[in-house]
């Protein structure tokens, strides 16, 4: 069961994750948004361990192992698996799933892309606004000629 978790990890890349939202969170200290974001990203990656763990072993078997782990001390090093965090996980197991329908499912992916797309055509709009009414000619300035 530890290593269909673990597994998870590897396959999902979820090191690469936690390593680019470390590193933006240690270039940016003074951003509060980038030190939240690395907490939830750590415990979206392992839920997302959770998860396929859970596809092999009952989710019984996974949140015991978490409640137990929960008891000991956690290494700096490690992602998860201790703590607040482990019990988080564990009650997380324990609930029963309860899948979107089909109106929430059908409104999950209309929306979704609207969020992709809507913030960077935000940030770009003042920059293609001001090309198109020619207060940023492309070409090259006068005086450069």
């Amino acid at each position: 069961m530890v290593a269909a978790h673990e597994r998870a990890h590897l396959r999902g890349r979820h090191h690469l994750i936690l390593l680019a939202s470390d590193a933006v969170r240690v270039a940016f200290p003074f951003v509060p948004a980038f030190r939240a974001a690395h907490a939830q990203l750590s415990q979206l990656v392992e839920m997302r361990a959770d998860d396929v763990a859970v596809r092999t072993y009952p989710r019984r078997v996974l949140a015991t192992a978490l409640v137990a782990l929960a008891g000991g001390r956690v290494p700096t090093a490690a992602m998860g698996a201790g703590a607040t965090m482990g019990l988080a996980r564990a009650r997380r197991l324990a609930t029963p799933i309860d899948p979107l329908r089909l109106p929430q499912a059908v409104l999950a992916l209309a929306v979704t892309p609207i969020l992709v797309v809507l913030p960077p055509l935000i940030a770009a709009g003042p920059a293609i606004v001001a090309a198109l009414l020619g207060y940023c000619p492309l070409g090259l300035p006068p005086y450069m000629h």
